[in-house]
């Protein structure tokens, strides 16, 4: 009987030590980055692999210019998905979907992705490296649908730098930065620095406009956020818009630290998202857009 009780016992101690120790490990693994640094996440929501808990958690951890990844660590998708957008395919790998990764295979508005460079493996913006942190948005508009300002009408994605750039300099303004246009031979671009103000007069943001071509229906261009005293951007981003193809537009931003390797980290973004691009699909509407 005394036997008996001692193997109950060893084999509840065993049972109580798996269970700490499986608390201990989850405890350690699971953690998320924030700007204050690491952040575990809640044990209970770890050992029961609860997506719904984990996605009320990140998200009221959501604060000015820190938008964490509700992405499920433990929800079962395929490894590839497959989407529709307007009527092109892709097949893109799931670990490069940085928002909504879990979504369904079909027609898709949009597709937010997360790359690492140089090599363009999947990225992660809170992993601490900054060259993990290369974002792309890609949408179906085709490069014939135009958008109008009040320069005029342009075909994109000239149509998005006018709105961000030129469309806000006042007219009137004699000190208009297009009159201080200078080159910047490091990086082979002609670039301008644009001031936004408040009403009030207040300095809101500050902007390097780098371009090529003409200043105003420049053949390419980004768009970089500058610091300065007083401005909440502690980690400054470029941002430009490329076509994929004829009618997939990729709205790319990645941290200015980032700025000077532009034309490789495009190129070599422009070569991985064509990878994911179903070929049939692709030739057809680009044949349809002609």
């Amino acid at each position: 009987m005394v036997s008996r009780l001692k193997k109950i016992s060893i084999f509840a101690l065993l049972i109580l030590a798996i269970l700490v120790g499986t608390l201990i490990v989850y405890a350690r693994s699971y953690y998320i980055v924030i700007p204050q640094g690491k952040l575990r996440i809640p044990p209970s929501i770890v050992l029961r692999k609860d997506c719904s808990q984990y996605s009320k958690f990140i998200e009221s951890l959501a604060q000015p210019g820190f938008i964490p990844d509700t992405n499920c660590p433990w929800a079962k998708v395929g490894a590839v998905g497959v989407f529709t957008l307007g009527e092109v395919q892709m097949r893109v790998p799931r670990e490069y979907i940085w928002f909504d990764r879990n979504m369904q295979d079909g027609n898709a508005r949009g597709l937010n992705l997360m790359f690492k460079y140089p090599e363009m493996s999947p990225g992660n913006p809170h992993d601490g490296d900054q060259n993990s942190n290369i974002s792309v948005l890609i949408l179906d508009y085709p490069k014939n649908k135009g958008i109008c300002t009040r320069s005029g009408c342009v075909s994109h994605p000239v149509g998005i730098y006018r709105q961000q750039t030129i469309d806000f300099f006042d007219p009137k303004n004699s000190s208009s930065p297009l009159e201080h246009i200078s080159y910047d031979s490091l990086l082979k671009l002609n670039t301008y620095q644009s001031i936004w103000r408040t009403n009030q007069g207040k300095v809101s943001s500050i902007h390097d406009i780098f371009y090529r071509g003409d200043v105003r229906t420049p053949t390419y261009w980004l768009i970089c956020e500058e610091k300065f005293e007083g401005g909440f951007n502690v980690n400054p981003r470029c941002e430009t818009h490329l076509y994929v193809t004829k009618l997939l537009l990729a709205n790319i931003g990645y941290p200015r630290t980032l700025l000077p390797s532009h034309d490789d980290i495009h190129n070599k973004l422009l070569q991985k998202l064509n990878s994911f691009v179903v070929k049939s699909d692709s030739i057809k509407r680009d044949a349809h857009a002609n």
